[in-house]
């Protein structure tokens, strides 16, 4: 007797926070690379994102658990997707910001009782060459 097991996994989440135009690219990629796409903003327009569920708002709590994060607010709300998405433990967590900007946030974070282990999670300026972030690869 033979038997032959073969998983059904769900697709691999990918959450982008913010409307700016990196977002819309990302998005589309992301769709292209088998990612099930979720846009995080109060301002976003759900024609700009075909390839995605677009979402107001979120709670941390409602954040997948083990997705893939990019966090693209151009500065708008960037703490608060911050916080929110390493309570969930994060496969992945970059921010696209320069470092600067990255440093500003980071003594921000930290200013508000995130840990240096945490933010030591953090990819920024985010980075999706690393191979991290792939769903074939991911935990």
């Amino acid at each position: 007797m033979e038997i032959y097991v073969e998983p059904v996994l769900p697709a691999a989440r990918l959450l982008l926070f913010g409307t700016s135009p990196a977002v819309r690219v990302l998005a589309r990629i992301g769709h292209a690379m088998g990612y099930r796409v979720d846009v995080v903003d109060p301002d976003a327009d759900e024609a700009a994102f075909p390839d995605a569920r677009v979402q107001r708002s979120i709670a941390a709590d409602a954040l997948p658990r083990c997705a893939h994060v990019l966090v693209a607010t151009m500065g708008d709300r960037d703490i608060e997707a911050i916080e929110a998405a390493l309570s969930r433990s994060p496969a992945y967590l970059g921010v696209i910001a320069s470092g600067k900007r990255f440093a500003q946030l980071r003594e921000a974070l930290l200013a508000r009782g995130v840990s240096r282990e945490a933010l030591g999670r953090v990819t920024a300026p985010a980075d999706w060459t690393s191979g991290r972030a792939h769903p074939k690869r991911s935990p």
